[in-house]
């Protein structure tokens, strides 16, 4: 009985011994670990995030808007539907196009009859364009984050003769700096949903880490 009861005592001491040091670092660490996801997760953060994926937001609409109406302002124009019925007119009398703008002249069965920007490629598949044919009203086809697509059919009177694709690549600073918000904003919730996981897995991960000293000391008070 004697000698269990010292074996008890030096289990128990030993098993005090790896607690103490353990014991402040844990506390240390769990309460850095609780300062760093409030600093991360703050309603001033969160707000901030929310308001540049806003802007961004409202200044892809205005680029999608502004697509949208220079496609109406080419089938609008007389001297573009003349061009239409003008067979010795080679090129159409559009104003400057930037080399980031794509504009197309399609005839009423989707044959390409003009293109500015002969460097870059018609941004459409045949299924697309034969999906747009007859389209009385204008239109946005493709919205991506690089870029949008949109056309705008060219009328006299009822009667349809095609339509204009104008595909515009978007500003690089502008491509680069919404990727960066959107893959932000996304890993800001992500983590906020996780936060409680997070909090309980660092715990977890703690006790694995000091449970083989805690059977050490036992294995030791033993032998």
């Amino acid at each position: 009985m004697l000698v269990n009861k010292i074996r008890t005592k030096i289990v128990l001491t030993l098993l005090l011994i790896t607690l103490l040091p353990v014991l402040p670092l844990y506390f240390l660490l769990k309460n850095f670990l609780a300062q760093s996801l409030e600093v991360g997760f703050n309603k001033k953060v969160e707000a901030a995030l929310e308001d540049a994926t806003g802007q961004t937001r409202r200044l892809y609409s205005k680029y999608k808007e502004e697509t949208l109406l220079l496609a109406e302002k080419y089938a609008s124009n007389p001297k573009v539907l003349k061009f239409y019925f003008n067979e010795n007119m080679v090129n159409p009398p559009l104003d400057e196009i930037d080399s980031t703008t794509t504009v197309i002249l399609f005839d009423h069965n989707g044959k390409v009859k003009f293109k500015a920007n002969q460097n870059l490629p018609i941004p459409l598949q045949a299924q697309e364009i034969a999906q747009i044919l007859h389209h009385k009203e204008p239109g946005v086809l493709k919205t991506e984050v690089s870029s949008i697509t949109a056309f705008a059919p060219v009328l006299e009177g009822r009667q349809y003769r095609g339509f204009v694709l104008v595909h515009s690549k978007l500003p690089q600073d502008f491509v680069k700096e919404s990727r960066s918000i959107v893959e932000v904003h996304q890993m800001f919730k992500t983590l906020g949903w996780a936060r409680e996981d997070i909090q309980r897995s660092f715990l977890m991960a703690f006790f694995v880490v000091y449970a083989p000293f805690a059977l050490f000391s036992i294995l030791m008070g033993y032998l």
